[in-house]
């Protein structure tokens, strides 16, 4: 990279590329592929700026913004917004320049396209899966509606009188019945199936598992997805099944965990008259 120029240190005069070519040598700190990312979202948006630092406004951001989205995700944009509002903001504590990317707003991310088990494919996976032990891990995810990492934290210790009580994120407790299925689990393996597991092994385990009874790939949280949607089908309140999955919130459970299946909609507007 070329040395600063003099000019540079006039701040407001400072040329797009100083600016640019300051921060990426501040940022020798991240990784390779964090400076090359950083590195190629300001070149990109160096197209759409004026030649000196402090003509930059909103504007300017706003419409490489817009024309970034075109092509890519809301939350990849989002990404190079971070980008700028980083760049921007450290031009600002180290040379005085205005900050024209302080009032930029993220923009909405759509949440990820959740994959959940349907009732079928539980009863395919519970009927047909030949490892025992990978039946017991998804049956359990399946009936506790517990997070991976919550699952795997799991001890003897958890359960008493029939009820797992674990501490969930954000240290909060909850307690969970034990239905017939999971308690048999529990009571026969003691919980010895968790063993040797971890994050990337359940992951690999509910791969196998899908693959072997001709399912779509899902993930332990599928699991956590099922046991929210069946609780609803049996019609026991939100406010219960936010409480059963630790959500604060019962919106969160109501806009991520409840799904409907078109099978339910069948015959529902017969009411009408």
């Amino acid at each position: 990279m070329q040395e600063i120029s003099k000019k540079a240190v006039a701040g407001e005069g400072m040329l797009v590329c100083d600016a640019v070519n300051s921060y990426l040598l501040y940022c020798t700190r991240h990784s390779h592929h964090t400076q090359g990312y950083y590195r190629r979202t300001l070149q990109r948006l160096s197209q759409y700026l004026p030649v000196n630092i402090g003509d930059i406004s909103a504007e300017h951001l706003e419409k490489f913004i817009i024309i970034s989205a075109k092509c890519k995700k809301n939350s990849s944009v989002n990404v190079e917004i971070d980008v700028i509002k980083s760049w921007l903001g450290w031009m600002e504590d180290t040379y005085g320049t205005a900050n024209p990317a302080a009032k930029i707003k993220y923009l909405k991310a759509s949440p990820p396209a959740q994959r959940v088990l349907s009732q079928g494919e539980y009863e395919i996976l519970r009927d047909r899966l030949s490892s025992q032990r990978y039946k017991d891990i998804i049956m359990f995810l399946c009936h506790t509606g517990l997070r991976r990492q919550e699952f795997l934290s799991l001890t003897p210790s958890n359960i008493s009188n029939n009820m797992l009580h674990i501490e969930g994120k954000g240290r909060n407790a909850r307690s969970i019945p034990l239905n017939k299925t999971a308690a048999e689990i529990a009571q026969r393996t003691n919980l010895n199936m968790i063993k040797s597991l971890d994050r990337n092994r359940m992951l690999y385990i509910c791969r196998l598992a899908a693959k072997e009874v001709d399912i779509p790939v899902f993930t332990p949280h599928s699991c956590r997805h099922y046991f929210a949607t069946a609780l609803h089908q049996k019609n026991v309140p939100i406010g219960v099944i936010a409480k059963l999955l630790g959500h604060a919130s019962i919106e969160t459970t109501i806009k991520i965990y409840i799904h409907i299946w078109d099978d339910d909609l069948i015959g529902i507007t017969d009411c009408l008259e």
